[in-house]
């Protein structure tokens, strides 16, 4: 009977020294692959279902910002703060203050349901994944995602609710769907990462 004998102690050690490849590889596939992350984060989004594990439904829109949507109710809007997107103006000067309206409703066919954060499309384009600072990162560049994921003062005395779209706290982790491809990332870079290692 011919026997061979397992040096596990090598294996341990190979294994241990495969750590920093298996991070480097996963921070690579991210960069190729990061689209397919940042399309599974959007439609959950665009669904009205937080990318964070657990809390499901955003919380629904303001009575106030739904009269908006339907178009009967409306704010003015100046220089420093545009509250709704001008479609059309006018213009008026009582007591010789000049203020701009917008055109009632939001536009850009917005609708009530679902709570799918989107209006004019530039804060969910702004939706990136890839390698920042040599880490496998996702992130908004738009800054108005900041304050939808911790919620927020509003500057005319009302609250911004929190609707989380990234899971940013300890203990948080992503929607299935989306964790769901992260692990298979993980897979690929430890497969990659132990060819490198015991070939």
């Amino acid at each position: 009977m011919i026997k061979g004998r397992i040096n596990a102690t090598k294996v341990i050690k190979a294994l241990k020294k495969s750590n920093a490849n298996i991070k480097n590889e996963f921070v690579h596939i991210v960069e190729r692959k990061g689209k397919y992350l940042t399309d599974a984060i959007k439609d959950l989004i665009t669904k009205g279902i937080s990318p964070v594990f657990g809390i499901r439904k955003f919380q629904r829109y303001s009575e106030s910002y739904n009269e908006q949507i339907k178009g009967k109710l409306s704010f003015f809007t100046t220089k420093s703060k545009q509250i709704v997107p001008v479609i059309e103006e006018k213009t008026s000067n009582e007591k010789g203050k000049k203020k701009t309206y917008a055109k009632q409703g939001l536009g850009y066919n917005k609708k009530l349901r679902p709570i799918n954060m989107t209006l004019s499309g530039k804060m969910l384009d702004s939706l990136k994944a890839g390698n920042k600072r040599d880490e496998a990162m996702i992130w908004f560049n738009d800054k108005k995602a900041d304050y939808h994921n911790e919620g927020a003062k509003l500057w005319h005395g009302g609250e911004l609710p929190k609707r989380r779209l990234l899971p940013t706290n300890d203990g948080e982790r992503f929607h299935k769907n989306v964790f769901k491809l992260i692990r298979s990332y993980v897979g690929e870079a430890v497969e990659k990462a132990f060819k490198s290692t015991f070939k």
